[in-house]
């Protein structure tokens, strides 16, 4: 087996070491060790079993929680992980206060055991919960509500669930739309001064800035952009160009739209053009 392997199954091992002495502490101890131990137990525990307890009830009902939901029980479990190995060191050390020699190697150990479950435990469990709880929105497609989540790892994926209110959301998904797929829009350089937008045998040519958060069900990649519908709009009509670390975005108009949505107002005189070469 290989080093890796043997250190996150070593971190998994001294993570459920760390709990059981700490429930154990609870009996051995008294005072203010005993509250701050219980706090860091009953928290931790408490977290754990409404993210995967709660996840798998609700799983068996196709449901699964919100990612603004299981973040703050993950940021829960971790102070509480937290504080819970700092209370195994001074439950430690409180249990052989008569044994020196013992007291130091013990804490050194206990110590380096609890950096050892902080680091592995802090890297493994974000990435369970990262690809599982992602960023999220609620959008519109085809006439149904969806909640799209941002699964993307090594590659970019944009996943796409039921919306089932506040708190959960459906586990089908419905669609989905990553990096590697084929088909979506392409940039098109032109005979007129823009980079225009191909797909589907439709054209389309920027037509004024938008708010990013506009965006509607992400389609493809065009070059260093992502591309997305726009609201609830069909996107034979209108596209969304957009970077994540840029404020702004590009909305796209098919070259044959007429129907202009209220409060939008072309940014560029190559559409007075094609109104009047039309």
């Amino acid at each position: 087996m290989e080093l890796s392997y043997l250190l996150a199954w070593g971190g998994v091992a001294l993570a459920i070491s760390a709990v059981v002495f700490g429930v154990v502490c609870l009996f051995l101890v008294k005072g203010k060790l005993r509250f701050h131990m219980a706090v860091a137990v009953g928290s931790f525990l408490g977290a754990l079993a409404l993210w995967a307890g709660g996840n798998w009830v609700l799983g068996q009902f196709g449901l699964a929680w919100r990612t603004w939901v299981v973040w703050p029980l993950a940021l829960v479990m971790f102070c509480g992980g937290v504080w819970g190995i700092v209370c195994d060191v001074r439950c430690l050390r409180e249990l052989l206060r008569n044994h020196k020699a013992i007291r130091l190697g013990a804490t050194v150990l206990s110590v380096a055991a609890g950096m050892m479950i902080l680091w592995y435990g802090g890297l493994i469990g974000a990435i369970a919960v990262g690809l599982g709880a992602g960023p999220e929105r609620v959008v519109s497609w085809e006439g149904q509500r969806l909640v799209e989540v941002d699964e993307s790892f090594m590659d970019i994926l944009y996943v796409y669930y039921p919306y089932r209110g506040p708190l959960v959301r459906g586990t089908e998904r419905v669609v989905w739309h990553g990096e590697g797929d084929e088909g979506g829009p392409q940039a098109v350089d032109g005979d007129r001064d823009y980079v225009a937008l191909r797909w589907r045998d439709r054209v389309y040519a920027p037509f004024c800035a938008v708010n990013k958060n506009e965006r509607g069900v992400f389609l493809s990649l065009s070059g260093g952009s992502r591309i997305s519908a726009w609201r609830d709009y069909p996107p034979e009509d209108w596209l969304v160009s957009w970077i994540p670390r840029d404020g702004g975005a590009m909305l796209y108009k098919e070259l044959t739209v007429t129907n202009i949505p209220e409060g939008l107002e072309a940014e560029y005189d190559w559409w007075e053009e094609m109104g009047d070469d039309g």
